[in-house]
């Protein structure tokens, strides 16, 4: 930029020679225009709707005022006395005057009042859709699916760059191993609705489908986030036939895909929590359930026991009917093992479903411990097996000391026994003289006999 004509005044004490064009500074032009700006709007009233509204640490807060064709930044610094508060959205009248910032070569609004002036645009049109979709219902709770305990494969609807992206991986590195589709898409932006519909219809299409969907994207201001409160993204993710998490911006933004999600979380690092839990919680988990398996074995273990005591000692009490005491031991005995049996196979399932969802490392701890449980089960059952060979071996013998008592086995031996009737005779005395009902019992038969006391 060269010198102006003779006798242009710039600062007030500059002039642009005629033979010899001056060079200005950027720094003189920008203290020109602050100068000629600021003393031809030090006071203005300016009506627009606010948009990417910001307050900083040192408590002063940025913002833009927008209508349907501009947009001026402004400022309201830190201690500003105004009558309604500063948020995306809201359609208000400023008073103040326009500066220059020359450090970015721009002009701002200095805020120094603020008053409602009605309900923004764009959240008049977020509004009006909101009531629309909730009465036709695809906002009820009805709708929303379940999220899987234990996905398998999750799908990531977000941009490839940025610090979203990183931030979810960093949280899913701790957590249950897992399979990650990431479909890149814009997030802000002309391309972001087409972009987020074909990511939906692509893990739609895609064999075999993903346990769950997160659409996710940082914070923003409202038209930043404009994407998601379009109406085919909300009907396409209330269709979806796979649940989906949304996760777009922070915990105080909300959009309308928002409420067709079937799970809403405040932050993208957040939902990657939500769908995969932590790999030492599962081992915890798992530890809980090896200890109550433990005792569950050992109570039936003592359980087992105490009936063979019972057994044993109906069996002592049992000595005239050794075959039907033997015939409900043996079905006791089955039955108790069938029942550590199933106990133990039910068990054996569910660690291999806990195995799979865990890897390699957390099976070959099960299976060591399976091993130890399998080895227990067949020590119980050798156990019982001893205990029922004893008492076995025990009743024989009570049956064969039973069958050498037996006064068949006298008679067999070449002894007989003398009869009157049905009762036996012992000795002489008392015996009738020609009775008839007197009898000898042989180990092989009875025979009649006839007794004459005198020649006797």
């Amino acid at each position: 930029m060269y010198g102006y004509p003779v006798g242009t005044v710039l600062m007030g004490n500059l002039l642009a020679y005629p033979d010899t064009p001056l060079p200005l500074t950027i720094t003189q032009i920008s203290g020109y225009l602050k100068q000629h700006i600021e003393k031809g709007f030090s006071a203005v009233c300016v009506q627009g709707e606010i948009s990417g509204c910001k307050q900083h640490t040192s408590g002063h807060t940025y913002f833009a005022l927008k209508d349907d064709q501009c947009v001026i930044d402004a400022i309201c610094w830190r201690g500003t006395k105004l009558q309604t508060p500063l948020h995306d959205g809201a359609l208000v009248i400023c008073r103040g005057r326009i500066t220059t910032y020359g450090a970015r070569s721009k002009y701002q609004l200095i805020i120094e009042s603020a008053e409602p002036a009605g309900q923004g645009a764009l959240l008049y049109l977020i509004e009006q859709l909101k009531a629309q979709l909730t009465k036709e219902g695809l906002f009820q709770l009805e709708r929303k699916k379940l999220l899987p305990r234990f996905p398998g494969c999750i799908g990531l609807i977000t941009s490839p760059t940025g610090a979203v992206i990183q931030d979810m991986l960093v949280r899913f590195s701790d957590r249950l191993p897992c399979r990650l589709l990431l479909f890149p898409v814009a997030v802000q932006g002309s391309n972001a609705v087409p972009d987020i519909l074909k990511a939906l219809a692509f893990f739609h299409q895609h064999h075999p489908r993903p346990d769950v969907l997160i659409i996710a994207r940082g914070g923003g201001s409202i038209e930043d986030l404009w994407a998601f409160h379009d109406e085919s993204v909300v009907r396409a993710v209330a269709a979806s036939e796979i649940p989906i998490i949304s996760a777009i911006g922070h915990e105080t933004d909300t959009t309308l895909m928002d409420y067709a999600a079937d799970c809403r979380a405040p932050t993208p690092t957040a939902a990657a929590e939500m769908v995969l839990p932590l790999i030492s919680d599962l081992q915890d988990h798992i530890h809980s359930c090896m200890t109550l398996l433990r005792r569950a074995l050992y109570h039936e273990y003592s359980l087992g026991q105490t009936r063979l005591g019972h057994l044993a000692y109906r069996l002592q009490s049992m000595k005239l009917a050794p075959l039907p005491a033997e015939q409900r031991l043996d079905d006791f005995f089955d039955g108790l093992v069938k029942c550590i049996s199933l106990f133990i196979h039910e068990k054996e399932y569910l660690w291999k479903l806990i195995g799979q969802k865990l890897g390699q490392g957390p099976i070959r701890d099960i299976a060591s411990h399976q091993n130890h449980i399998i080895r227990l089960g067949q020590h119980v059952t050798r156990l019982m097996a001893e205990k029922m060979h004893t008492l076995e071996s025990l009743l024989g013998n009570y049956d064969r000391l039973l069958a050498q008592l037996s006064y068949q086995k006298t008679l067999e031996r070449g002894f007989s026994l003398v009869l009157d009737g049905d009762e036996k005779l012992c000795s002489s005395r008392g015996m009738a003289v020609n009775t008839e009902a007197l009898s000898i019992q042989f180990y092989d038969g009875r025979v009649l006999v006839s007794v004459n006391k005198n020649s006797a």
